[in-house]
């Protein structure tokens, strides 16, 4: 009799190994998949604030500039030539209007705002501008990775360009320069620039995953797991 009890007590601590070996293996599959993820995106928020993305009005600053060079590009530009620009003033938009003449700047040797040039070699009449950032598209990079949104900036110019001292309009219409990446949505606040509306912008709703089907699977995950752990100390 003893030696049946001792091999039932054998039986009974090899059938609970794999027991507590299928727990540790679905706590190490737990940290793996859902707070490994959480802790590298707390670190990550630190690291892109300091990446090489540029910030809503660099972007927007660069492709003013981008546009004034492509209005110029195919003037023949010489040492003599001067070039005027005339703003019909927005508050709102004032940073562009700076952006815009460094880039006149780049191919013009001479620029004078406003009226204080009487007969300019090239004249640029701006009649308004806009600049608007747009957020869309927020995904996970992985499965319970950091959440990112693509970013679309884009510059517009109402522009007339005359040719002196004939004065003929060399370009009339619209310019509109436009930048597409992806940012990490934790750095939205880090992109905007205070003070300047024109940078700022709404996240998109997030998805469905994120909302629902992520809380289930990390409280379902969670609730196994406990489980399976009295189960096994009964």
């Amino acid at each position: 009799m003893n030696f049946c009890r001792k091999s039932i007590t054998r039986r009974d601590k090899n059938t609970s190994l794999p027991r507590f070996l299928l727990v540790s293996s679905l706590v190490n599959i737990f940290l793996v998949v859902i707070l490994v993820p959480h802790i590298s995106c707390s670190g990550l928020a630190s690291t892109y604030q300091n990446s090489a993305f540029s910030t809503n009005l660099e972007v927007m600053a660069r492709l003013a500039q981008g546009i004034a060079q492509e209005l110029v590009k195919d003037f023949q530009i010489s040492p003599d030539d001067t070039c005027s620009v005339l703003f019909v003033r927005a508050e709102d938009y004032q940073f562009l209007e700076h952006a815009f003449i460094e880039g006149v700047r780049q191919s013009c040797p001479v620029v004078v705002t406003g009226h204080e040039l009487p007969h300019p070699s090239i004249a640029f009449e701006m009649q308004s501008s806009r600049a608007m950032v747009h957020y869309h598209n927020m995904f996970r990079g992985s499965l319970f990775g950091e959440k990112k949104v693509e970013r679309s900036i884009t510059v517009e110019f109402s522009a007339k360009v005359l040719k002196n001292p004939s004065g003929k309009v060399v370009f009339a219409g619209l310019k509109q320069g436009s930048y597409h990446d992806t940012v990490a949505a934790k750095t939205i606040e880090n992109l905007s620039s205070p003070g300047i509306r024109a940078t700022y912008a709404n996240l998109p709703p997030e998805t469905f995953f994120d909302r629902i089907v992520e809380p289930l699977v990390i409280v379902g995950t969670i609730g196994v797991l406990m489980y399976l752990f009295f189960t096994i100390r009964s």
